[in-house]
């Protein structure tokens, strides 16, 4: 869940707009790719040994995670923009 912008303090809203999210990455992997574009501009990235924030917890129906959907189908739904698919890992490690 992101906060928004009211709630964000401004050392934060600076860092959002100096960045920005790069659309090729979506999901799981703009998360990662933004830490580290955060993290290369000089901010300090904390891990915290309790939660900080939540998410609501997604069903894995019809996901690429659903193991009762057939092979072909989760494999088209984990290439998906919801998915991890294989050209954003490739980019994302390269």
């Amino acid at each position: 869940m992101i906060p928004s912008m009211q709630t964000v303090p401004s050392f934060r809203v600076k860092s959002l707009k100096k960045v920005g999210i790069d659309p090729f990455y979506q999901h799981s992997i703009g998360d990662f790719d933004y830490g580290l574009q955060i993290s290369k501009l000089g901010y300090k990235i904390h891990i915290y040994p309790k939660f900080v924030g939540e998410c609501n917890d997604n069903t894995l129906q019809k996901t690429w995670q659903d193991e009762t959907l057939p092979r072909m189908e989760r494999i088209r739904l984990k290439e998906s923009r919801k998915g991890t698919s294989i050209p954003r890992l490739v980019s994302f490690s390269a």
